[in-house]
């Protein structure tokens, strides 16, 4: 049985947000070959409840809403995209994804991992880039390895994972040699 506020938390994520295509976020979310532990930090990541110091000053549990590391603002686009490595993480992502879309990394846009709302063709190359984007889940749950060296060999070995499935290597054929 469902509850008026479990009904209500979609609607709010959705009014934060009005002008993406949450059909496609959805299925682009659900359609990801990834672990189930990735799955739900990229859930966390979509409807923007990770506790960043931004989000738990505006709920009364923290004094400063600044990051420890930098000093900035901790929001979550902060947290994964700009502050200290995590801006090196996603250029090399950024670059990986955009060899394999055969583009200027400048449309690879910051907004793809936190609202994957795109659609590419073929579809092996959409499930490459959606399981590739899902590399929130280091950025989020290992911040005790914050180098790129770290990522990209996390990367590596979850790619070599992938590959090791038969049905997973059909789904994104050789686009994942370029990690």
């Amino acid at each position: 049985m469902y509850t008026v506020a479990s009904l209500t938390r979609p609607l709010r994520i959705m009014t934060k947000y009005p002008n993406n295509n949450w059909t496609r976020i959805w299925q682009n979310f659900h359609t990801a070959w990834i672990p189930d532990t990735v799955r739900s930090t990229w859930y966390m990541v979509i409807h923007d409840i990770l506790p960043t110091k931004e989000r738990l000053k505006r709920i009364a549990i923290v004094d400063s809403d600044l990051c420890n590391q930098c000093g900035q603002t901790d929001t979550l686009h902060h947290r994964i995209i700009e502050c200290e490595t995590g801006r090196d993480m996603w250029r090399w992502t950024q670059a990986r994804i955009a060899v394999i879309l055969r583009m200027n990394t400048c449309y690879v846009l910051d907004d793809w991992p936190f609202r994957p709302q795109f659609n590419l063709w073929p579809p092996q190359r959409h499930s490459a880039v959606v399981w590739i984007l899902a590399f929130v889940y280091f950025r989020v749950q290992h911040p005790d390895q914050p180098n790129l060296l770290n990522y990209a060999d996390f990367m590596r070995r979850a790619r070599w994972k992938a590959h090791s499935l038969p049905q997973r290597h059909m789904k994104v054929g050789n686009y994942l040699t370029v990690l």
